[in-house]
């Protein structure tokens, strides 16, 4: 006759075991991502959503982003001594931003500046605003902060004011389309060591590769990050197109005029005059 409870601790002993090994390879990707700032804590974190879909009819949404803090002395364990900061980085790209003057009644551009490795967008979530969380300089190691992040420049610039000048028309601009996006009331700890963040997702946000990084910094020094990717794209129609007009630029092209010349036809047709 078969122990009924010693086959289920066998059956339970063989499930952790398969689903341990199951785990192993995300957790290691994930370890692969980290950094320290020395000291023993640590955290991880996970996303409510990997893939995020783009449709005709997407108006924006919220990302939640839950974690927790380890290696926690248990002195610490029942005090409010940790924050987190949480930013959602896009794909980086070149971009050119060009100051217009006014000449003889007429605007036109009279300077430009390149910059390579520009987030496409930037959204942050925190628990406390970022001067209360560590000095600038650590800041602006991090690049944590639309005011902290850097630009590559293209080319030498006349002054560093002219390339601040530069830098700060692109964060503007990205801030007017609401590609760059700080809440610094988003992250909301459930315990000392658990937190849940929500990171806003705007309308136009880029399709790509994004990539979502936690801060834990301790009674106002940096600890740790840890970081994990998410996917944006587009599904439907939506996708059918963008691969047409990315892949097969030339189709898609003689398709658009095509469509141009019948919708015209059709359009003459129904309002015709008798």
């Amino acid at each position: 006759m078969i122990n009924l409870k010693s086959f289920t601790a066998a059956a339970l002993v063989a499930g952790l075991f398969f689903s341990s090994s199951l785990l192993a390879p995300t957790l290691a990707q994930t370890d692969n991502n980290a950094e320290t700032g020395g000291d023993s804590e640590s955290i991880q974190i996970g996303l409510s959503n990997e893939v995020i879909s783009i449709t005709s009819s997407f108006d924006g949404t919220d990302l939640v982003i839950f974690g927790s803090v380890e290696g926690v002395a248990a002195e610490d364990r029942n005090q409010k001594h940790f924050d987190i900061a949480l930013a959602l980085s896009g794909p980086r790209s070149d971009l050119t931003t060009r100051r217009k003057d006014r000449v003889m009644g007429l605007w036109i551009n009279s300077d430009a500046q390149s910059f390579s490795q520009v987030p496409a967008s930037y959204s942050l979530a925190a628990s406390k605003p970022l001067d209360q969380l560590a000095a600038p300089d650590v800041l602006g190691k991090l690049q944590l902060g639309v005011k902290y992040l850097q630009f590559t420049p293209h080319s030498e610039v006349k002054s560093t004011q002219g390339l601040q000048e530069f830098h700060d028309a692109v964060v503007r601009l990205k801030i007017n389309s609401n590609l760059y996006v700080e809440d610094f009331s988003g992250v909301e700890f459930l315990s000392p060591t658990l937190f849940r963040a929500r990171v806003k997702i705007p309308a136009n946000i880029p399709i790509g590769e994004h990539k979502a990084r936690a801060y834990l910094f301790k009674k106002g020094g940096y600890v740790f990050s840890q970081a994990i990717d998410l996917t944006v794209r587009k599904t439907g129609f939506e996708q059918f197109t963008y691969k047409m007009a990315h892949e097969y630029s030339f189709l898609y092209g003689v398709f658009a005029v095509l469509m141009a010349i019948f919708t015209g036809w059709l359009a003459s047709v129904i309002f015709k005059k008798d």
